[in-house]
């Protein structure tokens, strides 16, 4: 077994320093990509604690995103597979994670999503994806159109790795393996393009928000807005907050509501729709590494490319409605013909129910036909 780790830093090499110490126990662990996204003190030294370390430096990047800089890391993994671990997460080096999460067959992956476990050294393990290289490059990576809120991009690519038709296992919890290292919830979004803009939000209606959360009062004015407990409650908010941005107005909560979003999002693996850069890099030191991005596509083109995808998932909506409704029709005709054979009694009473009976349903397949009318075949 080979495995390739990669992971995104920006501003967490506290953190990274001792989950990067864990990693390297490992012998299945042949390389380890790290991608320091501007990080106000550079990280390259990390290189040289090993030769199975790349640390590869992307300048001028005011907000931290996970999509972008963990693409680029998985474009450098050369290994059989992927696992991809934030900063903060530990390998326990008294279970080896990859004896108890094998590739024994194929057509798996694993991922952390455990939202239903209340514990900060658990809970957040949803980061954590594991995962063969190529069924990662077949559905074209991370979503790079998501970075201006934190979280979710692990959930999209989890989607549609399972759209792919791949099975997702979850991480074992029975025996951790693996470890999240607990931190606050400003952590979380503070490097994130969108925090600025829900924090100014959230200012602004801070009380509010806290007694809803809370069921608690709190003074006013700028010490209140400064008092911890207000501050808690803030930075639990915007992650939240964040996260359901991404979950909807990326799918996330529709597929997981709605198992025949499937056949929509199986139409869209181009990779126009998910990767926006491409990367020039050069090694200045042994395993260090400056990349420079460039844009795949002018405004104009990706605004065009947009429009063609949104075309697409409602031409996919309109031949879901129409199946759907074929369906209903058969089942109006079969409930039709079942009415008319009963209707044959000598009861007076009984025959009358059962006429109201067929009239209400004879309605109901006239509804249908009308809606069917209405959706034109040939367009879709």
């Amino acid at each position: 077994m080979s495995v390739s780790i990669i992971c995104a830093c920006k501003n967490r090499l506290n953190a990274l320093k001792i989950s990067l110490s864990s990693w390297l126990l490992f012998d299945e662990v042949k390389e380890i990509i790290i991608v320091d996204w501007s990080s106000d003190q550079p990280i390259h030294h990390l290189a040289s604690l090993s030769s199975r370390i790349k640390v590869i430096r992307v300048n001028n990047e005011e907000y931290f995103n996970q999509s972008q800089p963990l693409n680029l890391a998985a474009r450098f993994a050369t290994q059989e597979n992927i696992l991809k671990l934030d900063c903060d997460h530990i390998l326990n080096p008294y279970y080896n994670f990859f004896n108890i999460h094998s590739f024994g067959r194929k057509g798996i992956f694993y991922t952390g999503i455990n939202d239903k476990v209340d514990d900060p050294c658990v809970h957040p393990l949803w980061g954590i994806l594991y995962v063969r290289k190529e069924d990662f490059i077949n559905v074209n990576g991370f979503n790079e159109k998501m970075g201006k809120y934190y979280a979710v991009e692990d959930d999209e690519l989890v989607m549609r790795l399972r759209t792919f038709g791949l099975e997702a296992l979850p991480i074992h919890l029975k025996v951790l393996s693996a470890i999240h290292i607990p931190h606050p919830d400003r952590v979380r979004v503070e490097n994130f393009e969108g925090y600025e803009e829900s924090s100014e939000k959230f200012d602004e209606n801070a009380f509010e928000i806290y007694q809803e959360t809370t069921g608690k009062e709190h003074p006013q004015g700028m010490l209140g807005l400064l008092d911890p407990s207000v501050q808690l409650v803030k930075y639990s908010h915007l992650a939240r907050e964040h996260k359901e941005k991404n979950m909807h107005e990326f799918g996330v909560k529709n597929f997981i509501n709605n198992p025949n979003v499937k056949r929509h999002i199986d139409d869209r693996k181009g990779y126009y729709r998910y990767k926006l850069f491409d990367w020039k890099t050069k090694e200045v030191l042994p395993g260090v590494f400056l990349a420079k991005k460039k844009e795949l596509y002018k405004p104009e083109e990706l605004e065009e490319l947009n429009n063609k995808i949104e075309l697409e998932v409602d031409v996919a909506f309109e031949k879901e409605k129409l199946h759907e409704l074929q369906n209903l029709e058969e089942e109006t005709f079969s409930e039709l013909e079942r009415l008319m054979e009963e209707i044959q009694c000598d009861d007076e009473e009984e025959v009358q129910d059962n006429s109201e009976e067929v009239e209400n349903v004879e309605e109901e397949l006239h509804d249908v036909e009308q809606i069917l009318k209405k959706i034109e075949p040939t367009n879709i």
